[in-house]
């Protein structure tokens, strides 16, 4: 599978929608048939694959020396941000995401970014996405469980905040709810000019978080 077959998250529909992961389960088979039939390998949970392989390399970069203790980071592909501690390049993505990224029809992506919040404090504050390294305002940000047990739940809740036009000094709210699957778009140089942030301020259940940006490569 080529490189450009996986390029981004960047869907063409509605600005937040779920991926939905539900079959409908065949009639139980009668017995002869089943005796019949030789022994079929397990379907592979790919969703599953891929969330267990972000789990195992997102580390804990340093800030002024420190480690980020509010989350754990991991990027693939061009470097967004973090230091070369947690960057990897495009071509370790396992091949179960890059599966997923092409049966969604997800395009145009250079830069994943993998955020993993394994804790009740875990966290994002208020902040406005550095937009001086992006080749592109498209942000699309998917939310994955940690365990297949929660993937029905609410695992965390995004929130916007900009200023209210009427009163400056007052800001307009919104807030969505995250489930498995959610997908959440916004233009990053937009909202920056806009001045309006995002934030996660806690944890429900444990998450991984996949946001696909367009990064400008080095001259």
């Amino acid at each position: 599978m080529s490189q450009t077959s996986i390029a981004s998250f960047f869907a063409k529909k509605d600005d937040v929608a779920t991926v939905s992961n539900t079959a409908t389960a065949p009639e139980n088979p009668k017995p002869a048939e089943v005796a019949a039939e030789a022994p079929k390998a397990p379907k592979v949970d790919e969703e599953q694959d891929f969330v267990d392989f972000f789990l195992s390399k997102a580390g804990s970069p340093l800030i002024r020396g420190t480690p980020l203790k509010t989350r754990r980071i991991a990027v693939f592909g061009e470097k967004y941000y973090w230091g070369e501690s947690v960057t990897f390049p495009i071509k370790a993505l396992p091949l179960s995401f890059r599966k997923w990224c092409a049966a969604h029809n997800y395009t145009r992506f250079n830069s994943v970014l993998v955020n993993v919040y394994e804790e009740k404090t875990s966290n994002i504050a208020w902040h406005m996405d550095a937009t001086d390294s992006l080749g592109k305002g498209e942000v699309v940000s998917i939310s994955f469980a940690v365990r297949r047990k929660d993937r029905k739940k609410t695992l965390a809740n995004f929130e916007f905040r900009w200023p209210d036009k009427k009163d400056p000094t007052k800001k307009k709210t919104s807030t969505i709810s995250l489930e498995h699957g959610t997908v959440i778009r916004f233009d990053a140089i937009k909202h920056k000019r806009k001045k309006c942030e995002h934030r996660v301020a806690k944890t429900l259940h444990p998450r991984v978080n996949v946001t696909l940006r367009r990064i400008k490569k080095p001259e």
